[in-house]
């Protein structure tokens, strides 16, 4: 259930989880479904590296490629860095080693991906959702996993005293253990014990 957007007219929402619950499937279908509502045109797409989007956002086992059925399977126009969606929506993919691409550039939804590996996460996102000024109340959607920064901690916060345009959603890698294969499970909370927390 977690990986439901929320309810509300939230226009920021952050999913801080382990590694194994979910967040690139959660991100993936959120903006299938903002594509197939027909409200965005325009989406932005940000991870550490180009290479990140592609291979982990786009390309990836629960990337965008995978949650669309094959006659609407996006399509990758690599010498632009965009993706035509099935209804003509287009996504622009941005490398946070990068923020300046942004500039200039405007989109209704975005997702940004693993933002605390970022080089300047703070600076880059707030550069991210200047950007998100199409539509009525553009969307944000931060897949990340959990780290201690004092920006993600002043929004938490934010949340929690009742702002309604932040939501939060905690994540522990036990949430998706029966879609982990069972050694992998073991390597992975042996390895990194956060991610049960």
């Amino acid at each position: 259930p977690e990986q439901f957007p929320p309810e509300g007219n939230w226009s920021e929402w952050w999913v801080l989880a382990g590694r194994g619950f979910g967040k690139t499937r959660t991100g993936s279908e959120f903006i299938r479904e903002e594509v197939n509502s027909g409200r965005v045109g325009h989406i932005a797409l940000m991870g550490e590296s180009l290479d990140h989007v592609k291979d982990l956002m786009l390309f990836g086992h629960s990337g965008l490629m995978s949650v669309f059925p094959p006659e609407a399977r996006p399509e990758f126009i690599p010498y632009r860095n965009i993706v035509r969606f099935h209804n003509g929506a287009l996504g622009h993919l941005y490398s946070a080693e990068k923020p300046e691409r942004l500039k200039g550039m405007l989109h209704h939804v975005g997702w940004a991906d693993e933002l605390v590996s970022w080089p300047q996460p703070q600076q880059t996102l707030a550069a991210f959702q200047m950007s998100l000024r199409l539509g009525h109340n553009p969307k944000t959607i931060i897949t990340t996993a959990p780290r201690a920064l004092d920006f993600i901690r002043d929004r938490w916060l934010k949340s929690q005293k009742g702002d309604p345009s932040i939501k939060f959603t905690l994540g522990s890698s036990y949430r998706n253990q029966n879609n982990l294969d069972e050694k992998f499970f073991e390597k992975l909370t042996a390895a990194h014990p956060e991610c049960l927390t």
